[in-house]
């Protein structure tokens, strides 16, 4: 199926197109913040780990064992992130409550 699209040019002639009348514009290359950050973000997390693979003794309440010293790093910075997430939402919520 042929769909005819009729433009004025620049000397006021009609210019017929087929198709759809639409040409793709080229790709202009451009730098996306984020995914360079996430490259550069996996990059030292890997490098990280690389450094960081001696194990170490983990003791916490009733739990004693043995870990490579990355993973016990990353865990705690995970579970303090959910932490402070929690206490800003939990005080968040009393915020909202006082002013109502």
């Amino acid at each position: 199926m042929t769909v005819n699209d009729t433009k004025q040019g620049a000397a006021g002639a009609d210019e017929t197109r087929s198709g759809s009348g639409f040409q793709p514009l080229p790709m202009q290359r451009r730098i996306d913040f984020g995914v360079l950050g996430a490259i550069v973000g996996a990059v030292a997390l890997l490098i990280f780990i690389l450094q960081n693979t001696d194990q170490t003794e983990v003791t916490w309440l009733f739990f004693d064992g043995q870990a490579p010293l990355w993973v016990v790093i990353v865990v705690t910075a995970v579970l303090s992130v959910a932490l402070a997430q929690l206490v800003l939402l939990v005080w968040r919520r009393r915020r909202r409550r006082r002013a109502r």
